[in-house]
């Protein structure tokens, strides 16, 4: 299951990319829940989708975004595709890996790939939920249509 969001439209009427965040790629929502479960500092602004083509659809719609991408033996070719593609498909976009522990042993192979984190264990999920937030801190705000700015100065805001 996909989540889809509403985005802004430039004057083409095309959609404008929203803001960067924690896009999750798993499929029972096991990771996502913990993440949402670590309160401490700012929220994390989370996407949950259930297959890799959800994923890199959402963080076309989120360039800059964090990835937690969810490896399984079923789709281990595909993710470190999709990781090895990353740099290129979006620069200032970053992705962590979490498993099971069957595939503890592939840790370098995920890194080599372009994960800045791996995990198999559950209870790393606050070291997870800091990287996430320290790069969504760093991300810089899509460019926003002139439409967009004039709004945000107006003391009530956006329609």
């Amino acid at each position: 299951m996909t989540i889809h969001h509403r985005h802004s439209r430039d004057p083409d009427g095309l959609p404008t990319p929203g803001p960067p965040r924690c896009i999750v790629c798993e499929r029972k929502g096991r990771w996502a829940a913990a993440l949402r479960r670590q309160a401490e500092g700012p929220q994390l602004r989370l996407e949950e989708t259930r297959s890799l083509a959800g994923c890199w659809q959402a963080l076309a719609g989120h360039p800059g975004s964090f990835l937690v991408l969810e490896a399984t033996p079923e789709n281990l070719d595909a993710v470190l595709g999709r990781l090895a593609q990353l740099g290129h498909d979006d620069p200032a976009a970053r992705a962590a890996v979490v498993a099971g522990r069957r595939l503890a042993g592939l840790e370098w192979l995920f890194r080599e790939a372009g994960a800045v984190w791996f995990t198999v264990s559950p209870r790393e999920v606050a070291a997870l939920a800091s990287i996430a937030r320290r790069h969504l801190e760093l991300a810089p705000e899509p460019p926003r249509t002139l439409a967009q700015q004039v709004w945000a100065m107006l003391p009530w805001g956006h329609p």
